[in-house]
């Protein structure tokens, strides 16, 4: 591998580990879905200078449908981590008198005799 190569392949490694790092301290601050699309319109923008549009359609449909579609499922996949990150949350940060008072609330209720 050429000097060249390995630098190029060293660049991208370095900016994708970062981007972990960016997302970490982000998500502190604002809001994930704000963070994601973000991420897309910093990601689109550079791109635009390097891809060209295709001047074709792929199997009857347009890449930049293909592309809003795939990017309406990562967004929904995204929102269903946060939230079911946030339930956690809300169940863990139970106080645990409350906690005790629901098992004993269930210790009381008598047992249906057969």
């Amino acid at each position: 591998m050429e000097r060249k190569d390995f630098a190029l392949a060293f660049l991208v490694v370095t900016i994708w580990g970062g981007n972990l790092i960016v997302i970490k301290l982000g998500l502190n601050d604002v809001p994930p879905m704000l963070l994601a699309a973000l991420r897309y319109i910093f990601t689109a923008l550079p791109a635009i200078a390097f891809i060209k549009p295709p001047r074709r359609t792929i199997k009857g449909q347009s890449c930049q449908r293909r592309a809003h579609q795939q990017m309406g499922q990562i967004a929904l996949l995204q929102h269903a981590i946060v939230a079911q990150r946030a339930c956690q949350k809300r169940k863990n940060a139970q106080p645990q008198r409350h906690r005790q008072k629901k098992a004993d609330a269930r210790a009381d209720i008598p047992k249906a005799k057969k």
